[in-house]
């Protein structure tokens, strides 16, 4: 199966023709994909280590840290 991506930078309807009249391979934006996915495991980590870290250290009460 192959996926087409619609890359537009504005919506207009002259840039949303011309966006269609130009799908870019899904395969473009991999990378980007696989940055995303990355920033979103790092984000859960940091957040709930440091959530955790926090809560114990103030002794009482839970704390959230980050965009856990």
């Amino acid at each position: 199966m192959s996926v087409a991506s619609l890359w537009v930078r504005s919506l207009t309807e002259k840039a949303l023709r011309h966006a269609f009249a130009n799908l870019l391979p899904g395969k473009d934006f991999e990378n980007l994909y696989l940055a995303a996915r990355a920033r979103s495991s790092a984000d859960w980590l940091v957040g709930i280590n440091a959530s955790q870290a926090l809560s114990i250290a103030a002794g009482t009460g839970v704390y959230s840290l980050g965009r856990v």
